[in-house]
């Protein structure tokens, strides 16, 4: 999702049980001005950026040059963090996460060094409808629930934690992620095999596997899948909306991770030796 007025304030509001981790960086860090940090700081944690025509490029000069920063449009109860997630060849992306103490939005800014220094070229965040946070709320709210509709409320409050806590999940299902994994590379003529037990509808006869829909719905996921773009790459979708999607990356040998791009891959950090955490847009 590109960075708008007033989307902070909706985001945070409706981000219904995700959870703040802790880990990142204290916004009170004094970072050398006009290096990545410092635009990070001040464009995200700040009440005010000065000069900042300077420090914007890409969209975000040409869309959101007159709109209010996130950080001038914070809540007082609201705390910042931020960490780097890759930096090289005059290209940085950075994470950062908001939060008031009960709810968390993790951000992403892209940043691209130029002639005349560094520049905030795009932010993004994961962007969940309305309509899913309604759902998820009338969910919380009913007196019972059938077995499907309690598998979906436990899906969609795993899709909406922070990242600190998806990493936090993975350590603890690890083990379960990888037989998982394992199982669905055993069967190649598999594109996809969802939560539901329904598959793609090229996969020939007999292809689904009872126990990788046992697998997911006892994960909480939604679906395991092979991307042709990303060939020898193994998707394991937490769930999402249409293409905003978050979940995991099994990269075994052979497998290309997708890079950060604010047009698609939004986010993606290691958890494991061969095992990424992902957003897309």
């Amino acid at each position: 999702m590109r960075y708008g007025r007033g989307v902070i304030l909706l985001l945070l509001v409706s981000a219904c049980g995700a959870q703040h981790g802790g880990d990142g960086r204290e916004a009170a860090t004094q970072a050398a001005e006009g290096s990545p940090e410092w635009i990070v700081e001040q464009f995200f944690l700040a009440d005010t950026f000065p000069a900042r025509e300077r420090y914007l490029g890409g969209e975000m000069a040409e869309h959101d040059a007159d709109a209010p920063t996130l950080g001038s449009t914070l809540p007082a109860n609201v705390r910042g963090v931020y960490r780097r997630l890759e930096q090289s060849g005059g290209r940085a992306v950075f994470a950062v996460t908001l939060t008031d103490g009960k709810h968390a939005n993790d951000w992403y800014a892209y940043l691209s060094e130029g002639e005349g220094g560094w520049t905030l070229d795009a932010v993004r965040t994961l962007a969940l409808p309305p309509f899913f946070y309604l759902r998820m709320d009338s969910l919380s709210r009913a007196a019972s629930l059938t077995e499907s509709a309690a598998m979906a409320l436990e899906n969609m409050r795993l899709t909406v934690q922070s990242d600190s806590m998806l990493k936090a999940y993975f350590a603890e299902n690890a083990a379960e992620l990888e037989a998982l994994s394992e199982e669905f590379r055993a069967l190649p003529a598999l594109r996809t095999a969802r939560a539901d037990g329904t598959t793609d509808p090229e996969a020939p006869p007999g292809a689904a596997s009872a126990e990788i829909t046992r697998r997911l719905r006892a994960l909480r996921l939604s679906a395991i899948y092979r991307d042709p773009q990303h060939p020898g790459c193994i998707f394991v979708s937490i769930g999402g909306v249409l293409d905003n999607q978050v979940g995991y990356i099994h990269a075994p040998d052979g497998c290309a991770v997708p890079s950060m791009d604010p047009s698609s891959f939004i986010y993606v950090e290691q958890v494991r030796e061969g095992w990424y955490l992902f957003k897309t847009t």
